[in-house]
């Protein structure tokens, strides 16, 4: 157990250095003299972290809303199967609850984003 904690912990340092390495792009936005240059990546070219960090979220909300229609689905498909008893009929419901509860965070995550891209832009 202490070996999966401490792995954890340097996962989260990792990141925090790789959000530290780019906080200077996110601070001077499109107009870096930092860096710069544009980030390119397969998602295409942007000038700006924000940008880069909306169409990662943009591309997550593309794979994961068929997921989400999947797994409604799946959750159906444990209800009608439940025939009433209680066990299978609880477990059906931990499915919806948390398919519904995934698909509130993605599409939160997006609305957060496109929250900040709106207060940037008037910025």
């Amino acid at each position: 157990m202490k070996n999966a904690i401490i792995k954890i912990e340097k996962i989260y340092k990792v990141i925090i250095l790789i959000i530290f390495a780019l906080s200077a792009n996110l601070a001077f936005g499109d107009n870096s003299i930092v860096f710069g240059t544009k980030l390119d990546s397969p998602l295409g070219s942007t000038d700006s972290l924000w940008k880069f960090a909306l169409k990662i979220l943009d591309l997550i909300a593309k794979i994961g809303y068929p997921i989400i229609i999947l797994a409604l689905i799946y959750s159906g498909f444990l209800f009608v199967k439940a025939q009433g008893k209680p066990e299978e009929l609880k477990t059906a419901r931990n499915a919806i609850l948390w398919t519904i509860v995934g698909a509130l965070v993605i599409l939160g995550a997006q609305a957060i984003g496109y929250a900040i891209k709106g207060t940037i832009d008037t910025l």
